[in-house]
């Protein structure tokens, strides 16, 4: 369970063993997962290793699930474990995508369907993944979880901002020229370290510490050059430092007078500012019309409004590889993406869940005057999902999840609390 760094009174812990696989399931998929990557580029990794983990996030996400589908059956005998309303609407989303994906499997025929069924269900497990880890993740300000979460920080913005490419200005053209096969993507650096980054965030009660921990991380988001994660990072920032400034006013005074301070600098410097990072794609979210990633995002978001208008209840199941795509990534980068694919029960599932978590997150926080680090998490997660999944992310992204996870934990957890003080 999630510890809240500043908590009075009685609680209920989950067992050592829960504790240590959200933890671990968090430092391995996102941490870990960045340092493996950097390895391979560097070529420091034998290769029956790269062998074996592949690309790390997939084989190691099957070996968490395997724990905790051990944890969450033969673990609960004698450990009783209540679940929720998010734990009930997520796993509803996932056994009607698991029964929608059999049903098109047995009833159509195009050669598009098996393809599109195991993309589904490669991010459906992916994405329960990342579910198991929000309920179980365990991290309390200063302990020895906190450290390591700072350590690992530490050294990816000190990696990223230490090798940032001379042209194009991005950590990821640096690593891919010096070992192109296998290196991930720039959305997947960005991903490791923008969920690190929230989490440290969360703990971190001193409001000019996280400032100085925000600007160095959305720095070091900056160069690794994955737009949609950096402006995702920012939202949630902002949206919880927002929160945090309506509760102290002091805060509040202080970000308005910084914030009038940047613009002023910005807008002075803002040439040659321009200048030094001419080359680097971060600049195309200023001419979105010309960026080619943008316009290629908004034809497929175009193509799922007319095969919904088509099917409006059960969407075109498996219709974005007709678009032209061979991988199969022509899918709308939006909520919509659910509606195409799981038809319109699967659509409503997700939105909800997306809805009752953000707006728990942002009530509790409130309430709770922003001292208890599961909520601020979940605040931070929330405010960088939304937009995402509205514009630029897939429903199916993978790290999704952690969010509903967190939520579901975090209610739990007030309800353990409010049993422990009758």
């Amino acid at each position: 369970m999630f510890i809240l760094s500043y908590m009075k009174g009685n609680f209920v812990n989950l067992s050592r063993l829960d504790k240590g696989l959200g933890n671990i399931g968090f430092f391995l998929l996102y941490p870990a997962f960045f340092f493996y990557h950097v390895f391979l580029a560097l070529d420091f990794l034998p290769d029956f290793l790269v062998v074996v983990l592949k690309g790390f996030y997939g084989p190691v996400s099957v070996l968490l699930l395997v724990l905790y589908f051990f944890r969450f059956t033969l673990g609960n005998k004698g450990n009783s474990f209540s679940y929720n309303l998010v734990d009930k609407l997520f796993f509803l989303y996932v056994a009607w995508a698991g029964v929608w994906v059999l049903w098109n499997l047995y009833s159509l025929t195009e050669w598009y369907v098996f393809d599109a069924s195991v993309q589904i269900l490669k991010s459906i497990v992916l994405q329960t993944v990342n579910f198991f880890i929000g309920l179980l993740l365990f991290v309390k300000f200063k302990d020895r979880s906190f450290y390591m979460l700072y350590f690992f920080w530490f050294f990816m913005v000190l990696f990223t901002l230490s090798n940032v490419h001379p042209e194009t200005l991005t950590l990821h053209n640096t690593l891919s020229a010096k070992f192109i096969e296998g290196v991930a993507s720039y959305q997947g650096l960005s991903r490791s370290l923008m969920l690190v980054s929230l989490l440290l965030i969360s703990l971190i009660h001193c409001n000019y510490t996280r400032l100085i921990i925000t600007f160095l991380s959305a720095t070091a988001l900056f160069f690794i050059g994955a737009r949609s994660e950096l402006v995702g990072f920012l939202l949630g920032v902002g949206a919880f430092e927002l929160v945090v400034a309506s509760i102290d006013r002091r805060y509040a005074f202080f970000l308005l007078g910084l914030s009038f301070l940047l613009i002023l600098g910005g807008g002075y410097y803002l040439q040659d500012i321009l200048v030094s990072l001419d080359g680097s794609r971060m600049l195309n979210m200023l001419s979105l019309s010309s960026d080619a990633s943008w316009n290629s995002r908004s034809a497929y978001t175009l193509y799922a409004i007319e095969t919904i208008l088509n099917e409006p209840l059960w969407g075109g199941y498996g219709s974005h590889f007709l678009v032209g795509a061979l991988d199969g990534g022509a899918y709308s980068h939006s909520l919509l993406s659910a509606w195409v694919a799981l038809g319109l029960p699967g659509m409503l599932l997700i939105t909800v869940l997306v809805v009752f978590c953000a707006l728990q997150a942002f009530k509790n926080v409130l309430k709770s005057k922003r001292k208890e680090p599961i909520w601020c998490f979940a605040l931070l997660l929330g405010a960088a999902i939304v937009p995402q999944i509205l514009f630029v992310k897939s429903a199916f992204t993978i790290w999704f999840p952690l969010f509903f996870g967190v939520v579901a934990q975090a209610i739990r957890y007030e309800y353990l609390n409010r049993q422990s003080e009758v």
